[in-house]
């Protein structure tokens, strides 16, 4: 469908329940394969997770849950494995790397998208670091009624306060996404020096 480019794509969950959501894709992007293929599949895992959200299906149809920063930063996470580019790094991210510097829980209430579109780093790091099932235990985890937080620190055999210090590191050196690194302060959102 033509969504004005104001978005290549979207999930949209139904008030009816998990059987009646859809997938919205841009029609740009048909003649796109790769940006179709990582669209589709971002949009495609909102969908499972809204799988392991329990919540009635009118709620889900009208509100988004608590821990849909989180959701947002694995479908952008996601979107890597669907493509041919062995560096590939989402375009959502693009104005939003900063966001692991402020805290892992940084406006998540205000800007719950921004902030997933630069936590997509964290989930890069757990799956690297502890396995890729691990991101998968974490919503097991929400979806048995655990909070963000605890569903990562039972999921992972590490405290997040233990090891954010390590991410951080690592992210600042590249070894997560190439497009965050010390040279990125220089430049402000805008891309300006």
């Amino acid at each position: 469908m033509d969504l004005d480019g104001e978005k290549d794509g979207a999930f949209v969950p139904s008030k009816w329940g998990n059987n009646h959501g859809i997938l919205e894709i841009d029609e740009s992007l048909m003649s796109q394969s790769a940006e179709l293929r990582t669209t589709a599949a971002h949009e495609f895992f909102h969908l499972i997770q809204a799988l392991y959200d329990t919540r009635w299906g009118f709620t889900k149809g009208v509100s988004k849950p608590d821990h849909y920063w989180l959701k947002v930063a694995a479908s952008v996470w996601s979107e890597e494995f669907f493509s041919d580019n062995t560096d590939y790094v989402s375009k959502t991210r693009g104005g939003n790397e900063k966001e692991p510097f402020y805290g892992w829980l940084h406006q998540v209430d205000q800007e719950p998208d921004v902030h997933g579109y630069g936590m997509s780093a964290l989930l890069k790091y757990i799956s690297k670091t502890y396995g890729i099932i691990k991101i998968k235990d974490i919503f097991q985890k929400i979806y048995e009624g655990k909070s963000v937080k605890d569903a990562i620190n039972e999921a992972l055999p590490n405290n997040l306060s233990s090891f954010y210090g390590d991410f951080i590191n690592q992210y600042l050196q590249k070894q997560i996404y190439n497009d965050m690194g010390p040279d990125r302060f220089l430049i402000d959102n805008n891309g300006a020096v």
